[in-house]
């Protein structure tokens, strides 16, 4: 082979073995033929949902988000991930749609917000074996307790939430766990004291045997706030919400939110929102070992 088409051949190897390493699910979406619309969602494990027929969504984040987006005409492209790195990529534009999520101004500079697609009570659990007298009267008193308190890290539970972040001594009573699941694990297994989380979580939790019914108790009840699903602005995603609002508003109209609430959580959907239809209730029984 003569010098020079060597040479050409070598550089050419040279620029391929620079070429970068995507990983998959983060390249940007393909438009498909007829500018169709593609959302790139996260599909974190965050539902510990009862089993559904394989290879369909399971939890009721999931299954919403599917038929908002098939009333959209859009297809997801689902990508796994933890909700902390959904928030990143969500900010960088490789990510259309995350969520369920708070509404905060630090999103908001990234994110643009829909309507509110679920309002749940977080409390904080103690292991049933925590004196009384070790229960703390807010978040604040958490400072000065020696209590061990697991946290999600991406978790976030409103403007006094973030507040209490900045004391040091609240940070020091706080674990922060990267996922659901090893959350209520170390919870049962004593590795802390107890930890943040909202009802629903809690009964699926026992359901899903991750911790037994008993060991953990609500013993202070925290501000509760509605969530929703965050469109990327990076992206240009955002531009969609009024697409995504209207599809949800249909689905209240027609009746179809109230059953997808339902089906997955223990307690009738107030007319109106997607939460609870009695709020006030105390989850007395939401640890309570399930039913045969």
């Amino acid at each position: 082979m003569p010098p020079s088409r060597r040479l050409r051949r070598s550089r050419l190897a040279c620029m391929a073995g620079a070429l970068p390493l995507f990983l998959p699910g983060l390249l940007p979406a393909a438009a498909p033929a007829g500018g169709a619309c593609v959302l790139r969602a996260d599909a974190e494990h965050r539902a510990l949902a009862p089993e559904s027929e394989p290879g369909t969504p399971r939890g009721y984040d999931r299954e919403l988000l599917q038929a908002i987006a098939m009333r959209m005409g859009c297809t997801l492209q689902r990508i796994e991930m933890t909700p902390a790195r959904a928030v990143e990529e969500l900010r960088a534009g490789r990510l259309d749609v995350a969520g369920p999520m708070l509404r905060t101004p630090e999103r908001e500079a990234f994110a643009a917000f829909g309507r509110p697609v679920g309002q749940a009570r977080y409390w904080l659990y103690l292991r049933a074996d925590v004196p009384v007298s070790r229960y703390p009267a807010g978040l604040a008193a958490l400072a000065d307790s020696p209590l061990r308190i697991a946290v999600l890290g991406s978790a976030r539970f409103g403007d006094a939430y973030a507040r209490l972040l900045a004391e040091p001594g609240v940070q020091r009573r706080l674990h922060f766990i990267p996922n659901r699941e090893a959350m209520w694990r170390m919870a049962g297994a004593g590795r802390v004291d107890g930890l943040i989380a909202d009802e629903f979580s809690a009964a699926l939790a026992v359901r899903k045997g991750l911790v037994e019914a008993g060991v953990l108790k609500p013993v202070l009840a925290l501000p509760s706030e509605p969530v929703h699903f965050a469109f990327s602005r990076a992206s240009g995603a955002s531009a969609r919400i009024p697409t995504a609002d209207a599809a949800i508003q249909a689905m209240l109209a027609d009746g179809t939110l109230k059953a997808l609430w339902e089906r997955h959580f223990p307690c009738p959907m107030a007319p109106d929102f997607p939460r609870c239809a009695a709020p006030e209730a105390a989850p007395a029984e939401v640890l309570r070992p399930p039913s045969r």
